[in-house]
Parts: structure tokens; C-alpha cells; sequence
């Protein structure tokens, strides 16, 4: 689905919002079939398509609030993401009888180099 957002007005969001009146314009594609579905749904429930759009997608989109918490909520480390982090560390650890695994930096930096020599043809 492609979708591209066109405002009407110069206003920003929180304009927007105080102002229910004001509507911007959300275009999307949609297969055939998804669209004749929609246009039936909207007609067994007495609703313009872009009242019956408007509906479902009120019903299905979380409010902003909502939206920003879970953000927030992910990128929080608490003290528990960081132990199960340890305990799979260590779990590792003792799969591989206590020895850690390489640092593979110096392992991708030559195979950079001899990459470039390949296709510089000097190899």
C-alpha cells in the first residue's frame, strides 16, 4: 500500500487538532477486490466511503498518547532486560565452554581489503 499525506492548510498538527473542522487528504492505493469490499461496507452501514474510512481507521488507530507511551515504554532498559541479557550471555558462554567469541573486527577489515584488491584486479 502506498500512501501520501496533503495538507489543505498551513497549519501545523496542534492547529489541527483544536480545529476539528479542518481535514487533510490521506491517499492510498488498494487492490480492486480490498476497495469493492470497502465501498460494500460502507454501503451496509448507510456511510460515505470516507465516513466509514474514517470510522474504522478512528477504531483501529491507537490515540497519540498511547502511540508515545509504547515508544517510550521500548526504549526503556529496565534492570530485567538487562539480567535476561546476562543470563543469555552466559548461557552462551557455557555452550561454548567458557570461551568468548572473536572479535570480528579485524576479520571483516581484511576481508574488506581483499575484496577490494579482488575488484581492483590485483589478485
Amino acid at each position: 500500500m502506498v500512501a501520501k499525506r496533503q495538507k489543505y492548510d498551513d497549519y501545523d498538527d496542534h492547529a489541527e487538532a483544536e480545529n476539528t473542522k479542518k481535514r487533510v487528504r490521506l491517499t492510498f492505493d488498494v487492490a480492486p477486490d480490498l476497495r469493492r469490499r470497502i465501498k460494500l461496507a460502507a454501503i451496509n452501514n448507510n456511510l460515505t466511503l470516507n465516513e466509514y474510512l474514517g470510522q474504522v481507521l478512528d477504531e483501529v488507530v491507537p490515540v497519540e498518547e498511547d502511540i508515545m507511551q509504547t515508544q517510550h515504554q521500548e526504549r526503556t532498559v529496565t534492570r530485567k532486560t538487562l539480567d535476561k541479557v546476562n543470563e543469555i550471555s552466559q548461557r552462551i558462554l557455557k555452550e561454548r565452554n567458557g570461551k568468548p567469541f572473536e572479535n570480528t573486527t579485524e576479520m571483516i577489515r581484511q576481508m574488506r581489503e581483499e575484496r577490494a584488491r579482488y575488484l581492483m584486479g590485483e589478485e
